[in-house]
C-alpha cells in the first residue's frame, strides 16, 4: 500500500540532487526540494525498521501484561469498546480504513501547511516528529502483541472480517505484527494535535484535536492497539520535546531548516 523503502530512498537521492543543481539558480525550488528529501529520507527510515517481522518470544505474554495492568489501574476495556461497534458495519470498516491510512496522508498534509505556512516553526517540529518516531521504533524492538493477535480475550481482528487488512497472514504485510508498543499512529496524530493546538487557530485545533480521537478509537476499536500503546506514544512528545529545546541547538538539523525556509522566501 505505502512506497517502499528502496523507492523512497531513490526519491530522496533525486531531490537531494535537484536541490544541490538549483540551489544558486533557483533557491525558491532546490528549498523544497531538499526539504521533501528530508521527509523522503525519514520516511525510508521509518519503514526499514518497521519491516515484517516475525519475532514471537515473548510477544504475547507482554500482551497479555499490558492488558492485566490496565485492568488493575481501572482503564476502560478495548474489549468492551469493541463490542459496542462490532456489528455496525460502516463503522467498523471505516476505523479499518482509518486505521489502516490516515497516518501518513495526515502528517504529510501536516508537514507542507508547516512548510509552507509556518516556515519559522518547522524546523523544531520536524524535529520532534524524527526524534518521537525513532523513539518509537526502538521499543518497538520489543516484541508485543496486539488484542487482535489475543482472541482468547475475546478481541476480534476486524479488518480481516472484512477484507481490509494491510497485514493478511501472520509474518505478510507492510509492517510488523508484533509491534503494538507503542502506537505510531497516535504519536504522529497527538504530535500533529499539540502543533495545531498551538499554531492552527481554532481551525486548526478542531482538525488537530478530531484527528487524534479518531485515530485513538480507530487502532482500538480495530484491535491493532492497547489504550496504553497510544499513551506512552503521546507521553514521549513533552519530555524529547524538553531535551530537543536544551540541546537542539548544538545540533544543525533545526537550524538547517530554517534557513532553506529563509532561502525560499
Amino acid at each position: 500500500m505505502w512506497l517502499p523503502a528502496d523507492t523512497a530512498a531513490v526519491c530522496a537521492l533525486v531531490l537531494f540532487g535537484v536541490g544541490i543543481v538549483l540551489r544558486r539558480r533557483f533557491p525558491a525550488v532546490a528549498s523544497p526540494s531538499r526539504e521533501a528529501a528530508w521527509v523522503f529520507t525519514l520516511y525510508t527510515m521509518w519503514r526499514l525498521f518497521n519491516r515484517v517481522d516475525v519475532r514471537i518470544d515473548g510477544a504475547a505474554d507482554r500482551g497479555l501484561q499490558i492488558w492485566r495492568f490496565e485492568r488493575a489501574v481501572g482503564l476502560g476495556s478495548e474489549r468492551w469498546l469493541q463490542g459496542r461497534v462490532i456489528n455496525l458495519s460502516p463503522v467498523v470498516q471505516f476505523m479499518n480504513g482509518y486505521n489502516a491510512i490516515a497516518h501518513v496522508p495526515a502528517m504529510i498534509a501536516f508537514l507542507f501547511w508547516m512548510y509552507f505556512r509556518r516556515r519559522t516553526e518547522y524546523g523544531r517540529w520536524r524535529a520532534l516528529l524524527a526524534l518521537s518516531t525513532g523513539a518509537d521504533v526502538l521499543i518497538r524492538l520489543v516484541p508485543v502483541a496486539p488484542p487482535r493477535l489475543l482472541p482468547e480475550l475475546g478481541f476480534v481482528d476486524t479488518a480481516m472480517v472484512y477484507n481490509q487488512s494491510v497485514y493478511g497472514g501472520f509474518g505478510r504485510g507492510v509492517s510488523d505484527q508484533l509491534a503494538a508498543m507503542p502506537s505510531i499512529h497516535v504519536g504522529w496524530a497527538a504530535l500533529i494535535a499539540w502543533a495545531l493546538w498551538q499554531l492552527g487557530g481554532r481551525r486548526g485545533r478542531v482538525v488537530g484535536v478530531a484527528h487524534l480521537v479518531l485515530t485513538c478509537l480507530a487502532v482500538v476499536l480495530t484491535g491493532n492497539h492497547w489504550w496504553l500503546d497510544g499513551m506512552v506514544a503521546a507521553a514521549l512528545l513533552p519530555p524529547i520535546a524538553w531535551v530537543w529545546m536544551r540541546v537542539g541547538r548544538f545540533v544543525p538539523l533545526e537550524r538547517f531548516s530554517v534557513r532553506l525556509g529563509a532561502s525560499a522566501r
